[in-house]
């Protein structure tokens, strides 16, 4: 980064554009509008009588309005860039005809007057276009930092040009300096032509879309666009006050001399821009980034309210009357121009470009209309300190509407990351209306069964009573899950009409196991009449519809149904776990009992008694809790854990406190909180979120979150601001460390704390979220994560707007930049990372140790031999070998020596027989696999630590030319990742060769669909085999995965035009 772009305090990037822009805002302000301006009125003011100077407010401004609507005809049809060539070239022709008509007739009034006309309706054109393109090439929080700077071409402007014009006064003619304001728009056409390209919005005639006059309704939805058009219009109001009461002190001291007039307004110009110049280049940015927009947009008119009073305590001297003006040129065309044009930007981009012309085209103009018709109603005698005290209750006003568009700023920024996303959550579902009873007719008789299942649901949600004619309809329906959706949806309805019962006794018979176990508990909810059918259905050969109806029979009192059952509980073949469900479900086993059956060996019986357990009995808990870390029966103890804990918190709060179980155990169990209504839970959160260890504090705070929705708990501010500074101190130490590491190694490691600073800056944000009602961490994260990069910026200058600003500071620092530049020594922080809590932090490290010939830490090493993760154990191994021709391991005999730990871990060969250079060790190591699949497409987009997972449940599998390896119809229960060699595909009616990194099979387990092609070896090939069910086990508890993996599958399934 460039000295100037530091000074600044720009982003890379930034610097070029900001430039360009500073280019274009001295060209606007000081070579259009400041001369112009000076030009125009020292014309007017010399040569025509006092009474005249009123005309000069009165009719620019109707003028405007009528240029404004063609302006506005023409935006909805006109990119922003031709726009600019469009106003600049008429621009420049009608000065070149102003000029010429100056050499004929130089007093005549309407010639002075429509100069100034003119001059105002070209120079209001021009700043609104600068400010419009400047809102298309920064986003919000770019425009923090990029508009004080940019408005140095405005402060430059006063200083250069106030000097030259005045030294240039008594040498040329007025008219001749309006040939500086053609070059100036020259110079504006070609900085737009250099940053067209650049801009955020898009451009082109075609692409963009139109802007329209806002509505009633626009107004209504966005609260901020009234009160910017209230500031805009105080501030034209008192400008135009405190112009008039310098053109009136102006005309007492200089009567008929127009250079002593333009000497004196180029001094004028000069000292205010000298005065412009400091407050912009050491104060303007510093103040925005420090005290924010609301601050900044109180300084104007603080200095007029001063020169107000001092009109009046010194009865209207020159240098007085001077001073709200002078305040006007110093602050307007600095920080507080910069500051207003901020608060368009969390405005619709639809909208702001038409907000601007309407409120500078439609709103100013009758304002400033109406002020003239009051100047010309005073007359020319009034003095400049009768306007003072109006002023000064202007300013009043000024300052509470200020303060409330501030206020309303940071609303409109929190709603500008929400509005672009449709949430549904929120919305009411309405199906009894007449065009929804039509849309779900017509798809009750759509071929999609899809479809027609999904319309059952809606059906279902009204109250099935009233479709019952078009249930029994499709309960013969073609496709078996119809058939089985709406059997359901009759017995919901509990229809008891012969009709029903009829259709329920009938699909007793269907071909389906899963729809005659519908029927079976259509009809245990609906009679107890019918038990022959239910006894009839006990004896079925599919077990789900048989221990449907014994459960159904034994809640009827069926001894027969009961004893069977009961038999069948006491067999420990497979169908014990539906016999254990129907008993439990019929309340024929008591809570101890089925404790009992916690402790079984299989899963499906461990998910039976789960999911039957009482509440009301003393709960297990240490027992739940170690299921919960079960793949196969997580989900079913986890329901059991919640439904417990509701009955008995303090069990609950009591086994997450316990700091014998492992941090990664508590933070599952913490996670279950959130649902739990109960005064301790609170508290315990806040404890645990302040906890040491990282998984615990996200779990803590990720359930305070969630609670919030259901329980409000007012939040102290002290545990806002402890539970924010505890994540910020953690994403800097992580940063310091990525810093440190640099280049090295393989990145595996820094990608690690790389995500470890992600995840603390995360919980960061939900402590944001639970301090303060604006930033809500969901908007947050997609507007930081996302691509739009307005809703980055905006989401940076919500976050810059509403933390205090020592928190704004740091989490800004890391969130833009990613902290300082400081670099450390890397070896400290290796031997802080190898004793770490968190194993795959430990394991990088290990690694890292070895790939970087640290043999300092080669002790380190040689405790990690022996860690308790078999990851960092490898890792271990591999650091032996990366060592060895650096220093030498004690450790490593040791181990050798251990049978047990040499059969454990199978890298040992490495060490005493390391394969040659260029050749393949099998088996693969776990980061070995890991840099593999992350090769592979389907698996790209996951973190190696998510990888490693992956690879705990990875097989190798060698093949010989010819062998089949997938054979068509049979259940997929396995996909497949090609390492080496080739493999032919026979679909039905063509063949495929797939290679290295390709998958094979992955629709069947994802899908659960049959095998749809043969699969043979054409050579002889290197297979890594992923069996569904662990796959499915993985996916279920790392939901992260599933999210990735997804997104692969769609980008290459999904056709894009879909």
């Amino acid at each position: 980064m460039t000295p100037p772009a530091r000074w600044f305090g720009l982003h890379p990037g930034e610097g070029a554009r900001a430039g360009w822009m500073v280019l274009y805002s001295l060209a606007a302000v000081g070579g259009v509008i400041i001369t112009g301006s000076l030009v125009s009125r020292a014309l007017f003011l010399s040569a025509l009588p006092a009474e005249d100077i009123p005309y000069k407010y009165l009719l620019p401004p109707l003028a405007l309005i009528i240029v404004s609507a063609a302006y506005a005809r023409l935006s909805s049809r006109w990119s922003r860039p031709q726009l600019i060539y469009l106003v600049c070239t008429l621009s420049a022709i009608g000065i070149f005809g102003v000029r010429w008509l100056l050499g004929i007739q130089t007093h005549s009034f309407w010639l002075l007057c429509g100069l100034y006309i003119f001059i105002d309706v070209v120079s209001a054109l021009v700043i609104l276009q600068f400010w419009t393109f400047a809102g298309d090439l920064f986003t919000a929080r770019e425009a923090r930092r990029v508009f004080p700077l940019i408005t140095a071409g405005s402060t430059l402007s006063n200083l250069l040009f106030g000097l030259g014009l005045s030294a240039a006064a008594t040498r040329v003619d007025p008219g001749e300096l309006l040939l500086i304001m053609v070059a100036s728009l020259a110079s504006i056409v070609v900085v737009t032509s250099r940053l067209a390209p650049s801009t955020l919005t898009p451009t082109g005639g075609g692409a963009q879309k139109p802007a329209t006059t806002p509505t009633r309704a626009d107004l209504h939805s966005h609260p901020l666009l009234p009160a910017v058009a209230g500031l805009i219009l105080l501030v034209t109001v008192v400008s135009n006050i405190a112009d008039y009461q310098l053109d009136l002190a102006l005309q007492r001291h200089f009567v008929g001399d127009g250079r002593g007039m333009l000497s004196f307004l180029g001094g004028f110009r000069f000292w205010s821009g000298l005065g412009a110049c400091v407050l912009q280049f050491f104060f303007a940015r510093r103040l925005l980034e420090r005290f924010g927009v609301g601050a900044a947009l109180l300084l104007l008119p603080v200095a007029i309210a001063g020169g107000s009073l001092a009109i009046l305590l010194t009865g209207g001297a020159l240098w007085a009357v001077s001073v709200p003006r002078g305040s006007d040129v110093v602050l307007k065309y600095t920080i507080h121009d910069a500051s207003l044009n901020l608060l368009f930007l969390p405005i619709p981009d639809t909208l702001r470009a038409a907000a601007k012309t309407w409120i500078e085209g439609v709103l100013k103009p009758p304002v400033a209309t109406a002020l003239a018709l009051l100047f010309l109603w005073a007359g020319p005698d009034t003095t400049p300190q009768a306007w003072a005290a109006p002023v000064l209750i202007l300013v009043i006003i000024w300052l509470w509407l200020g303060r409330r568009a501030a206020r309303l700023y940071v609303e409109g920024l929190a709603q500008s990351l929400q509005m672009r996303r449709l949430d549904l959550t929120q919305v009411p579902l309405r199906l009894t209306d007449e065009s929804t009873i039509g849309v779900i007719r017509r798809a009750l008789d759509a071929d999609d069964a899809l479809k027609t299942t999904q319309a059952i649901g809606w059906i279902e949600q009204m109250g099935a009573s009233q479709w019952r004619d078009e249930l029994v309809a499709l309960a013969r329906h073609s496709d078996a899950a119809v058939r089985t959706a709406a059997l359901g949806a009759l017995a919901e309805a509990e229809l008891s009409d012969e009709e029903a019962t009829k259709t329920l006794r009938l699909a007793l018979t269907d071909d389906n196991a899963t729809v005659r176990r519908a029927a079976v508990d259509g009809l245990g909810t609906l009679t107890d009449t019918l038990i022959t059918d239910l006894q009839r259905a006990s004896d079925d050969p599919a077990a789900q519809v048989r221990y449907s109806a014994l459960r159904v029979l034994a809640r009827h009192g069926d001894t027969q149904a009961l004893q069977q059952l009961e038999q069948q509980l006491r067999d420990p073949g497979p169908e014990r776990p539906m016999a254990l469900a129907a008993l439990a479900e019929g309340g024929h086993l008591s809570g101890a009992q089925l404790q009992t059956w916690l402790g079984a060996d299989d899963a499906d019986t461990l998910r039976a008694a789960l999911d039957a357990l009482p509440t009301k009995e003393p709960t297990p808990w240490r027992r739940l809790a170690q299921l919960l870390l079960s793949p196969a029966v997580r989900g079913n103890a986890r329901d059991a854990l919640r439904r417990c804990a509701r009955q008995d918190p303090e069990g609950m709060l009591a086994l997450c406190r316990d700091e014998t179980l492992p941090p990664r155990h508590r933070a599952h169990l913490v996670r279950l909180l959130a649902g739990v209504d109960h005064g301790q839970v609170h508290a315990a959160l806040v404890d645990l979120s302040l906890a040491r260890d990282e998984r615990l504090r996200g779990a803590a705070v990720a359930a305070l979150l969630s609670r919030r929705r259901h329980v409000s708990t007012p939040m102290a501010n002290q545990t806002i601001d402890a539970g924010l500074t505890t994540e910020l101190s953690a994403a800097e130490t992580r940063q310091q460390q990525i810093r440190a590491l640099g280049d090295g190694d393989d990145g595996l490691l820094g990608e690690a704390l790389q995500q470890r600073q992600s995840q603390s800056l995360d919980r960061a944000l939900m402590w944001c979220d639970l301090g303060h009602g604006n930033l809500a961490h969901r908007w947050l994260t997609d507007s930081l994560q996302g691509d739009d990069p307005r809703r980055r910026g905006a989401a940076l200058e919500l976050l810059d707007e509403v933390l205090d600003h020592e928190h704004a500071r740091r989490l800004l620092a890391l969130l833009e930049t990613g902290g300082n530049d400081t670099r450390h020594d890397p070896i400290p922080v290796l031997r802080s990372l190898v004793a770490d809590e968190d194993a795959w932090l430990r394991a990088g490290a290990v690694r890292a140790i070895g790939q970087r010939h640290v043999s300092i830490l080669a002790s380190s090493v040689g405790t990690a031999l022996r860690d308790d993760d078999s990851r960092v154990r490898e890792a271990a191994l591999e650091a032996v070998v990366d060592l060895s021709g650096v220093t030498t391991i004690p450790a490593v005999d040791d181990v050798l020596q251990d049978a047990d730990y040499v059969r454990d871990n199978p890298l040992c060969p490495r060490i005493t027989n390391p394969p040659p250079p260029g050749t393949r060790a099998m088996p693969l190591s776990t980061f070995e696999k890991v840099f593999f699949l992350r090769s592979v497409p389907l698996f790209s987009p996951l973190t190696g630590e998510e990888i490693s997972a992956l690879a705990q449940i990875v097989e190798e599998q060698d093949l010989t030319a010819g062998d089949q390896f997938i054979t068509r119809g049979e259940e997929g229960d396995c996909l497949y990742v090609v390492v080496e060699g080739q493999a032919r595909i026979d679909l039905i009616t063509t063949q495929r060769h797939l290679g290295p990194r390709e998958v094979i099979g992955e629709l069947a387990i994802l899908a659960h669909r049959p095998r749809s092609a043969d699969c043979f070896a054409d050579t002889d090939m290197l297979l890594l085999r992923i069996a569904r069910d662990p796959f499915w086990e993985l996916l279920e508890t790392r939901p992260e995965i599933t999210m990735q993996i997804m997104k692969v599958l769609v980008e290459r399934y999904v056709p894009e035009d879909a």
